[in-house]
């Protein structure tokens, strides 16, 4: 199969932990598929590159404004071109329903070749108070319906996000008329009934976690007292203040513990602010930002993952704590909901008093905690790199199926 992946962003070689999760998938499918990667905006220095037996073609857009993007714009449609004249694709993989979305479904269209658009951050949200989501600005929202009304597949990394894509995609009637008739008439052997059959306008197609990577303890053990990890950037989105508020309602109730925070980002001074007025300078360690492969050994010996986020398309790294054997506790965002109850413990958004709660309950029942991180690790398999490679190629086998058929 010779697939296009079309992306903003894509690791500048081996050592470059970019969206870890599209480097996994590229290393996956570049052994077993011919693969060639166009990315828009970094690496910052335009070229072309190998990459785990893919080759990338970086245009170096990460500055460019304006109308200076339509150059950019310009040369990514030229590029996909250019590649498709060498090598016809048999597919275009897309991610972000943004700018990468609309362009690539674009020359899908101009060029015959079927695309796969998956939704894969915070393309459809609507937060004004965090200043968060693709709909909030109308330049974003044009080029999102460009991108889902010409796909010929749309995919999100939970059924959560499948979930809040459908009153979207119902808006687009050629696609679900496309879609429709395509169902009706696919009958490939190869392609899994769940996928062929698919009623609903978006397909779950979550991105994979490397086992090889993230592997639990071998004797699971458990700190004493309870050890808590949270890993994030430190953006509003991601609504840490709301984990620190429960924090102090756990140390309130008498509650031994300690808390370790992954991550950097444009609130770190505010929370390490916060943190001190609700006197948690003895609970709450801030750890800065951790590589993708430090995290494992962050994770190794926790309680639980805490999360906190208003809005997760997956979440991977609620899937890379479970495949450590530690269970989450967090916000019903991304994939918590599907893991909920027997690996996660699932709160409303923006309760701290909800997500104290279900830490405590988590913290003095130990049978529950053996149970929980069993089930993680058992469930986090479901999500392994190399399941979630042979569904995308299904996806792949179907996204092919429909555009023949329209």
């Amino acid at each position: 199969m010779r697939v296009g992946i079309i992306t903003p962003s894509i690791s500048a070689n081996e050592q470059d932990w970019c969206i870890p999760a599209l480097r996994h998938l590229v290393r996956q499918l570049a052994s077993e598929s011919f693969l060639r990667v166009v990315a828009l905006r970094y690496p910052f220095q335009a070229g072309t590159y190998p990459l785990f037996g893919a080759q990338v073609t970086a245009l170096g857009g990460a500055t460019r404004r304006k109308l200076a993007n339509l150059q950019l714009w310009q040369a990514t449609l030229r590029t996909i071109a250019r590649l498709h004249r060498e090598r016809p694709f048999d597919v275009l993989h897309v991610f972000w329903a943004t700018e990468s979305g609309a362009l690539a479904a674009l020359a899908g269209r101009m060029l015959g070749i079927p695309v796969v658009v998956n939704i894969a951050g915070g393309e459809l949200a609507k937060l004004h108070d965090v200043g968060y989501g693709g709909q909030l600005v109308r330049s974003e929202r044009i080029r999102i319906r460009i991108a889902l009304s010409l796909a010929d597949v749309v995919v999100a990394g939970s059924h959560w996000a499948c979930q809040m894509a459908t009153p979207f995609l119902h808006r687009s009637r050629q696609l679900i008329r496309r879609q429709h008739a395509a169902n009706l008439a696919t009958d490939t052997a190869s392609i899994p009934a769940e996928l062929r059959d698919a009623a609903g306008p978006c397909l779950r197609l979550p991105l994979g976690v490397d086992l090889s990577l993230f592997t639990p303890q071998p004797s699971h053990t458990r700190n004493t007292p309870a050890r808590l990890v949270h890993a994030a950037s430190l953006v509003p989105v991601k609504d840490q203040a709301t984990l620190l508020r429960a924090l102090a309602l756990v140390r309130d109730h008498s509650i031994p513990f300690s808390a370790e925070i992954a991550g950097e980002g444009i609130l770190d001074a505010q929370l390490q602010a916060l943190a001190a007025e609700l006197q948690l300078e003895q609970h709450v360690r801030f750890r800065g930002a951790l590589a993708h492969d430090e995290l494992p050994t962050f994770f190794h010996g926790a309680t639980a993952f805490l999360l906190s986020s208003l809005h997760e398309s997956q979440c991977m790294a609620v899937l890379e704590a479970a495949a450590c054997g530690i269970p989450t506790v967090g916000t019903a965002v991304g994939v918590i909901p599907e893991l909920a109850p027997e690996a996660a413990l699932a709160v409303p958004l923006r309760d701290p008093a909800a997500l104290a709660t279900a830490i405590i309950q988590l913290i003095e029942d130990r049978n529950k905690q053996q149970h929980m991180a069993q089930a993680a690790i058992r469930r986090a398999h479901e999500w392994s790199l190399a399941a979630c490679v042979t569904r995308t190629k299904a996806v792949y086998q179907l996204a092919m199926a429909r555009q023949t058929i329209n």
